[in-house]
């Protein structure tokens, strides 16, 4: 297996690994200090593939290492150097590995969604049709929800009082995200 890569300096973007192979399922990258493995798409090519290295792992002067994954099994590793230099006053960094907000909101609206018809459809299952039981004695009328809250100051109407209560809220990093 033969390695390519030119000279990695600090602040480097978008640098590919040429790996003359083609017995590779994953390219995976870390420095030796922290605890993320960067698993890159590979590009297979005529003579082998390229994966380009995290830019995040270049905007530090500390080694990387380079894992090569077949069959869930590391074949090989490989540590690059990274040259120290000045940040460029041009240089714009754009974290493609760490998930957006955005995209982690949507996510987590996803799996609530999932969960909730998953909760509702054990509920539906276990209930069961049984004989109506003897009705009770009428209780005595009192104030609805909606009259109680507007007794605390809502002064909204029913309908608006309704669709408050069928609306669930809830707050992410202070951000308030409606579902």
């Amino acid at each position: 297996m033969e390695i390519k890569v030119k000279d990695l300096y600090q602040w480097d973007k978008d640098v590919s690994v040429e790996i003359i192979s083609d017995d590779i399922d994953e390219v995976d990258f870390k420095n030796p200090y922290g605890d993320t493995a960067f698993v890159m798409p590979i590009t297979k090519t005529d003579t082998g593939i390229l994966v380009n290295i995290p830019n995040i792992l270049l905007t530090y002067p500390l080694d990387i290492k380079m894992y090569v994954v077949k069959s869930n099994q590391t074949r090989s590793d490989h540590v690059f150097g990274v040259n120290a230099r000045q940040k460029p006053s041009d240089y714009i960094y754009t974290e493609t590995e760490i998930l957006s907000f955005k995209k982690l909101e949507e996510e987590l609206i996803n799996k609530i969604d999932n969960e909730i018809k998953s909760a509702a459809k054990e509920i539906q299952e276990n209930v069961h049709d049984g004989v109506d039981g003897v009705d009770g004695v009428d209780g005595k009328d009192g104030k609805s929800a909606y009259q109680y809250a507007q007794d605390g100051g809502f002064e909204g109407t029913e309908e608006e009082f309704a669709n408050n209560l069928a609306r669930v809220v809830l707050v992410l990093d202070g951000n308030g995200v409606e579902y």
